[in-house]
């Protein structure tokens, strides 16, 4: 949720939207949907009873992890289906475009103490970067963004998650070579 507890988001794996809804109030029934937001091309779903489908394959841009930004301006998510973040911008309610730069397979999104960390899952990295250089660079989007310390941490890079005081970011690894 964002943090100025208006919105949720929900990415959609497999048809490369993401769904707004508006969370304001002390009733869960009156949260509602707002919008649906397209982040590049939406893939078809319809497929025939008999069909096989291997959903790592044919998901686009793998919409997975998401985080807004702490002003809650931004939507930011990690596309596993390349080597970028989509950003939405939470007032418009626009997809402006992808930064990229980062390794590809980003799975999961944190902020902590001013840094945007990302993992990197089919690599086994843990990146990192300022979080205001981030956003600053939200202007010129369609540039690549390449201020990012990383970490190896082991192939199947997952969730992450930080102490509460930054010090300690912990990884999931799914498979350790």
């Amino acid at each position: 949720s964002s943090p100025d507890n208006k919105h949720v988001a929900i990415s959609h794996w497999g048809n490369n939207t993401v769904a707004l809804l508006d969370i304001q109030g002390e009733n869960p029934k009156s949260f509602h949907y707002v919008s649906e937001l397209l982040i590049d091309k939406e893939m078809n779903l319809n497929y025939g009873k008999e069909e096989k489908i291997n959903r790592d394959q044919g998901c686009g841009a793998c919409l997975r992890g998401s985080i807004f930004s702490p002003d809650s301006k931004y939507l930011f998510i990690g596309k596993m289906g390349g080597a970028s973040i989509a950003i939405i911008d939470v007032e418009t309610k626009k997809y402006l475009g992808d930064i990229k730069g980062m390794r590809g397979n980003l799975r999961h999104l944190i902020i902590s103490n001013g840094w945007l960390y990302l993992s990197i899952n089919k690599y086994g990295y843990i990146q990192r970067t300022p979080l205001i250089d981030f956003v600053a660079h939200i202007e010129k989007i369609n540039e690549p963004y390449n201020n990012w310390e990383e970490l190896y941490v082991g192939t199947g890079a997952r969730t992450i998650e930080a102490t509460s005081d930054g010090k300690f970011i912990f990884a999931c690894i799914n498979y350790q070579s």
